[in-house]
């Protein structure tokens, strides 16, 4: 009897390490399938573009970066690291190294989009390098950091928010009215704004940016975006349209009129939708969106705050934040209110000029603000953190 006990135990543990045997080998089969797959879905695209962009070695890079200087690094992120760099012309450069394979495509894609546009509210590509593995996007080097850092690590002036809505609105305007078809960015969010020193804002990362055909449409199966910005309705239906460009600028106008980030802790310990604070003061309101902005308005503008340009940016970021993308308007009628916004107060006498205009952030120092971002999933949360300063 007990022989045979021992002998169904062997035959037990046996199976046993037969079945977790078995099922790693699925797993590495699988993982290799997939590495497969990623290959070849990279070496199945066409050839990059190379007009009007410098093709580098990788030996020029280096050359840029000392070696990939730690000292130089800009910043990092979920496709790689970005460094400051400089080219023998003495030219400034943003190096963003490419070390995630599964990134990859994402800098195809980049080249593609970027290597169609020129627009001066756009981050220019100057070019990029492709060897083996080592890819890397080269951009044009912006010295007055992000919008992020600006609006909530700086002393932003209410005229420069309205400058900076105004210049990535235009921005939007241009992709969404490209000429092969609308260009859907997809993760507009303030660190994704550059600031360059003489005050102009420009919107970067196109990784994840997709051209959608004059009259056709897409779907993904893949959310992209950062949470707090993301459009629900593209994350229930997966449909790319430019509707959801104009959801997440309507976040940026509410953090620029209220100081409060996209996403925000509770005393409680959750977190709290910047968007659902919106509708909320505004169903407080009876409906009044521009009334709803005297109770959320950012103290930093000052007890003389502009009421009538500040309701109005209010009013129209929850037109852009709207639940269904045919409630929202299009990114033209966005910029054409922004602009008679800015004319408004500028006839009134408000603020100083743009070449006069500057900030506590804006300085040529390296700065990890300063770059592209790297990464664009719903899963990052670099909306996440401390409420803003509330000074008086």
């Amino acid at each position: 009897g007990s022989a045979s006990a021992v002998v169904v135990a062997v035959v037990a543990v046996a199976s046993a390490a037969l079945a977790i045997v078995t099922i790693r080998r699925r797993r590495r089969s699988t993982t290799t399938a997939g590495d497969v797959s990623d290959d070849e879905s990279v070496a199945s695209l066409p050839p990059l573009p190379r007009e009007g962009l410098y093709i580098f070695t990788k030996s020029e890079l280096k050359q840029a970066t000392n070696g990939y200087d730690e000292k130089l690094l800009l910043g990092s992120g979920g496709a790689g690291k970005v460094y400051l760099g400089r080219l023998p012309s003495g030219q400034r450069v943003a190096i963003k190294k490419i070390y995630r394979s599964k990134k990859v495509s994402e800098f195809y894609a980049e080249v593609a989009v970027l290597a169609k546009l020129r627009h001066r509210n756009l981050t220019t590509l100057v070019g990029y390098c492709l060897g083996g593995d080592h890819h890397a996007l080269v951009y044009e080097y912006l010295g007055g950091g992000n919008l992020w850092r600006a609006l909530f690590h700086g002393e932003l002036a209410w005229r420069r928010r309205l400058e900076v809505a105004v210049d990535v609105a235009e921005g939007l305007a241009y992709l969404h009215g490209f000429r092969e078809g609308a260009v859907v960015h997809r993760d507009v969010k303030p660190t994704n704004v550059l600031l360059s020193e003489s005050g102009a804002a420009k919107l970067s990362d196109f990784g994840v940016s997709r051209i959608v055909p004059e009259g056709g449409s897409l779907v993904s199966s893949e959310v992209r975006g950062t949470r707090g910005f993301v459009d629900p309705e593209s994350c229930s239906a997966g449909h790319v349209s430019e509707a959801g460009d104009v959801y997440s600028f309507g976040v940026v106008l509410l953090e620029l009129a209220t100081g409060m980030r996209a996403v925000v802790p509770t005393p409680s310990g959750g977190a709290e939708s910047i968007v659902h604070a919106a509708h909320w003061a505004v169903a407080q309101a009876g409906g009044e969106a521009g009334a709803a902005a005297e109770s959320m308005v950012d103290e930093r503008l000052g007890a003389d705050w502009d009421r009538p340009t500040v309701r109005a940016v209010f009013a129209l970021a929850c037109r852009c934040v709207r639940p269904y993308k045919h409630e929202r308007p299009a990114m033209g009628e966005v910029l054409a209110e922004l602009k008679a916004m800015l004319a408004d107060y500028t006839a009134r006498g408000g603020g100083a000029d743009r070449s006069e205009a500057s900030t506590s952030s804006s300085t040529a120092t390296l700065d990890p603000a300063s770059l592209p971002s790297t990464s664009s999933s719903v899963a990052n949360t670099e909306a996440i953190a401390t409420p803003p300063r509330r000074d008086s």
